[in-house]
């Protein structure tokens, strides 16, 4: 990434008038391999951790997107209560993790602080189940890493966002095998609940 950032100012030296930098302080500096690696300093921690600067069209995109945000959020929150109600009541699962569930530890302070639950559910299938056969069975809702999209998607926090951490402390920040991350989208909840439930029962 360094050596990327250094080639593109390079680059822009090429430019008349483009070999010099404004600082925030007013001074205006020629740009030189040291204040190169300056400038690299100074924004490489700011680039790992928000990432690059969004092109127009996904500007666009976006800004289309926060337009209905909350028509799908609302659904999406629907749909993961009343799944999380679903999947309480079934016998293959051992504990279901939701804000929204009177069960969950948390409800009260929950209600104290939002309007909707969310949309994620973890919840965790019996021993005799295999979690990850579970996942392969279902039809409509995607086994997939990433999540809030208004396709419902599923994984195993184990196999991904835990993976690099050793089995003894995932088990001691209460993340077994068994446990499977459920992000709720926009489809018919109805439907979510058949592809589940044919899961449970294949």
């Amino acid at each position: 990434n360094i050596k990327k950032l250094n080639n593109l100012i390079s680059q822009g030296e090429k430019y008349p008038g483009a070999n010099y930098v404004i600082r925030p302080d007013g001074r205006r500096k020629k740009i030189t391999e040291d204040l190169k690696n300056e400038i690299i300093e100074e924004i490489l921690p700011t680039s790992i951790m928000f990432g690059a600067t969004l092109d127009a069209r996904l500007c666009y995109e976006l800004e289309r997107s926060i337009k209905s945000l909350d028509v799908r959020f609302s659904k999406q929150c629907q749909n993961a209560h009343s799944i999380a109600e679903f999947l309480e009541s079934q016998e293959q699962v051992s504990k279901v993790h939701y804000p929204g569930l009177t069960s969950h530890t948390n409800h009260e302070l929950a209600k104290t602080q939002m309007k909707l639950f969310g949309a994620m559910i973890t919840f965790e299938l019996n021993e005799n189940i295999d979690s990850i056969q579970f996942q392969r069975k279902l039809s409509l809702i995607s086994p997939a890493v990433s999540l809030a999209g208004i396709e419902s998607q599923i994984c195993s926090p184990h196999l991904t966002s835990h993976h690099l951490v050793p089995a003894n402390e995932r088990l001691g920040m209460g993340i077994s095998n068994q446990m499977l991350r459920f992000s709720v989208g926009c489809e018919n909840v109805e439907d979510l609940k058949v592809d589940l439930e044919k899961a449970f029962k294949s």
